[in-house]
């Protein structure tokens, strides 16, 4: 701030003094100042008013305390990442660089091709390198979408929903952790690399060719849209959803099928296949209902021969029960009444238990005089939960009336 007010004689907000996380300026490395030691109050920007070296409430000078909290591993690194990124190099986020860069850290590593167990190891080392204790306190710290899923689409290919922050702390834990690697602020070893290596640049179920990837990747930049459609349109995401997430306006989906002229029929494949699969698995379901009579005959069969036989039927045609479970539930229950005698006797007593407590509930709201829903609940404690458990539908449309 004193520079600005030496050179421009007025100082300015800055873009990366916003960043969330990182609590020192990446041109000179030195704490920031988010609030007044005098009187507590936090600065905030206003949108008239221009940094001060003086607080707007008490009038006392901003100075730097003296913090004995110890900075995380990888802050240091991170403050030169965004330094270098500021300085205009925003070509190492781009997907043909950072894909490969990803890829081939992972290889050294020894972790590729993506799995769950590579997820588990990077997340323990982010939070390790971070001095947190687990994901969720990590994304609060930087204020952005940071688990398991948004770890795995960004290494993947698939990183359509995944934060800039979050490719930040990868680019900084690979080029932290491993030596022999291209060098990440060398931006002509990165395109020269990259230019040799030809990784695939978004990864999914429908998953288009290299050169049809870059031909789509320049239509979307001659129309202005955002890259992530790629990674969308490649993972089935459906394109009216991705106009909403992306804010594309009509027209600038109707110039995008003029400069790509294949991207409209590759839409349309998209919307079939997935049509297709949904009727499949219609059909399937309707196919399990058809052998239903043939499971039923089965059944009766383990069932005639008493409670060993049903056991039996139990324990090794599992798919099978699950089935008649899903579809014919009713069915089960009168097979199981007959093989076990006493089951009857639990469902009737369970049938005069419930009786029993509305009988109670009933009795209560008629003895008090308009009473609420707590008086209730302590006049008869025992019958709400078992009603609130077996029939909430009763006891709630039984006490909300007279609250």
């Amino acid at each position: 701030m004193k520079e600005d007010l030496d050179l421009f004689g007025i100082s300015y907000w800055r873009t990366y003094h916003q960043i969330p996380g990182i609590s020192h300026c990446i041109q000179h490395c030195s704490p920031l100042v988010d609030a007044c030691e005098n009187c507590g109050s936090e600065i905030f920007q206003r949108s008239l008013l221009l940094p001060s070296l003086f607080c707007f409430h008490c009038g006392e000078k901003f100075f730097v305390p003296q913090s004995k909290n110890k900075y995380p591993t990888a802050h240091r690194k991170t403050l030169e990442l965004l330094k270098f990124l500021f300085k205009g190099n925003w070509k190492i986020l781009c997907p043909e660089i950072r894909a490969f860069y990803y890829e081939t850290a992972l290889r050294s590593l020894r972790l590729f091709p993506v799995n769950a167990a590579t997820i588990l190891h990077i997340g323990d080392h982010l939070k390790k390198r971070w001095n947190v204790r687990s994901l969720k306190s990590l994304a609060k710290l930087f204020s952005s979408s940071i688990n398991a899923k948004s770890i795995a689409s960004a290494l993947s290919g698939t990183d359509y929903d995944s934060a800039p922050l979050l490719h930040v702390l990868l680019l900084e834990y690979f080029s932290s952790t491993l030596r022999k690697i291209v060098n990440l602020f060398s931006i002509s070893e990165l395109e020269s690399a990259a230019a040799q290596y030809h990784p695939p640049l978004a990864r999914g179920s429908y998953e288009l060719p290299l050169d049809k990837q870059r031909e789509l990747i320049s239509g979307l930049d001659r129309v202005g849209i955002a890259r992530g459609v790629l990674y969308g349109i490649t993972s089935g995401i459906n394109w009216k959803q991705l106009c909403r997430n992306y804010c594309i306006a009509g027209y600038r989906g109707q110039q995008l099928d003029v400069s790509v002229p294949w991207f409209a029929p590759y839409r349309r494949m998209i919307i079939t296949d997935k049509q297709t699969k949904r009727f499949t698995q219609r059909d399937s379901i309707y196919t399990k209902k058809r052998d239903l009579s043939n499971y039923r005959e089965i059944a009766r069969g383990f069932a005639e021969k008493g409670q060993i036989g049903w056991h039996e039927f139990c324990k090794d045609n599992i798919l099978m029960y699950n089935y008649l479970c899903k579809f014919d539930h009713r069915f089960l229950e009168d097979l199981r009444e007959k093989v076990y005698p006493n089951y009857l006797r639990r469902r009737v007593s369970k049938v005069t238990l419930i009786e029993a407590c509305k009988a109670r509930i009933l009795a209560a709201i008629s003895s008090l005089d308009a009473p609420t829903r707590t008086e209730i609940w302590h006049a008869e404690k025992q019958a709400m939960l078992v009603l609130s458990r077996e029939c909430p539908t009763w006891a709630v449309s039984r006490v909300k009336c007279n609250v």
